[in-house]
C-alpha cells in the first residue's frame, strides 16, 4: 500500500531486549527504492545499516554503509561509507558484520570484503580482501579474526564448500583455508558461518548425512594458528530438503542452526550447547 514511488526505500527497527521500540530510523533525506537495510549489524557503540541502491556521489545504485551511534538516548546518523571503488549496481553492503569498532562490508559484484574501524577515532577503510565469489559468499568478524565462507567453491568437488580464516596482526593476513572431512558435491559447506573468539560453527546445507539436501553443520575451533574440524552437528530428526546450516549464529554459549526446508519449508530453528549438544528445537508456523 502507499505511494508506489517509494517502494524498497526501506527502514530499520530498533528494539530493546524485552521487545519495545527504541527508535524508527530511515535513511535521511528520504530516497526511494534504495534497499535501506538490506543488512544491518551491531558493533561497539554504533550500528551499521546497508543501503545496497544508495548513489555514492555521481555513480548510482552502487550501494553504502550508514553509520548511527547514540547520543542522548537517539540514534544518530553520523557517517556514510563506500565502496573504494563505487560501481553502478556493484551491491555494496549487501552482507555486514561488525566486532567491537570494527566493520566487514561485503560488496557481491567485486566479490570483495572491505575492512572499517574506527581506530583512529574517525572510520576509515584498513582492508580490502579477495575471496568468495560474492553470490556465494558469507562472512562472520570477531576480535581480529573474519571467516569467509564460500559455499560454491570447487576445490574438493563441484559446489562443495569452502571456509578461509584472515587474523589482523599488523595487517589482514590468509590465516587458513579449509574445508570438512567429509564433504562432497554440492554440499555448499560455507553457506552459513558463525565465529566467536576460537570457534568457528560452518553450515553445510546440502549436505546428505541423514537424508538427502538435509544438511549438517560443523564446529571447528582454532589452537594457535590452525583450525581442527572438532564435531559434526547433524540432528537425527532432520528430513529430506531440510537445508539444515542455511543459517547459523554463536553468541559462546549457545549455537542456533536453521533448517528452512523443513516441515514443508515452515522451517525450523536448533538450539546446542558450545558442545554442540542438543538444547531445543522450534518450528515454524504453518
Amino acid at each position: 500500500s502507499g505511494d508506489s514511488t517509494n517502494r524498497a526505500s526501506g527502514a530499520v527497527q530498533v528494539s530493546n531486549q524485552d521487545g519495545s521500540d527504541i527508535d524508527h530510523l530511515r535513511t535521511l533525506p528520504y530516497e526511494p527504492i534504495e534497499r535501506f537495510g538490506d543488512a544491518v549489524a551491531f558493533g561497539e557503540g554504533f550500528l551499521a545499516v546497508g543501503i545496497v541502491s544508495a548513489d555514492a556521489g555521481a555513480t548510482d545504485s552502487a550501494g553504502a554503509v550508514q553509520i548511527y551511534e547514540t547520543q542522548a538516548g537517539e540514534w544518530v546518523a553520523t557517517d556514510r561509507l563506500f565502496s573504494p571503488a563505487p560501481q553502478p549496481g556493484s551491491y555494496f553492503a549487501f552482507k555486514l558484520s561488525a566486532s567491537g569498532d570494527t566493520l566487514a562490508v561485503g560488496e557481491r559484484s567485486t566479490s570483495q570484503i572491505h575492512i572499517y574501524d574506527k581506530s583512529t577515532g574517525s572510520w576509515g577503510r584498513r582492508a580490502t580482501l579477495n575471496s568468495a565469489n560474492g553470490n556465494t559468499m558469507s562472512f562472520a568478524l570477531s576480535g581480529d579474526t573474519l571467516a569467509i565462507g564460500d559455499r560454491g567453491n570447487d576445490d574438493i568437488d563441484i559446489d562443495a564448500g569452502s571456509v578461509s580464516v584472515y587474523r589482523k596482526n599488523s595487517s589482514w593476513v590468509l590465516e587458513q583455508t579449509f574445508s570438512a572431512a567429509d564433504l562432497v558435491a554440492q554440499d555448499g559447506f560455507g553457506a552459513s558461518v558463525a565465529l566467536n573468539g576460537d570457534t568457528l560453527v560452518v553450515g553445510s546445507p546440502g549436505a546428505d548425512g541423514v537424508a538427502g539436501d538435509a544438511g549438517a553443520a560443523y564446529r571447528f575451533t582454532r589452537s594457535g594458528s590452525t583450525w581442527s574440524e572438532s564435531q559434526k552437528i547433524a540432528p537425527g530428526a532432520l528430513a529430506e530438503n531440510g537445508a539444515f546450516g542455511s543459517s547459523t549464529s554463536f553468541d559462546g554459549t549457545t549455537i542456533a542452526v536453521g533448517a528452512p526446508g523443513l516441515l514443508g519449508d515452515d522451517g525450523s530453528t536448533y538450539f546446542f550447547d558450545s558442545a554442540g549438544t542438543l538444547q531445543a528445537s522450534f518450528v515454524g508456523a504453518s
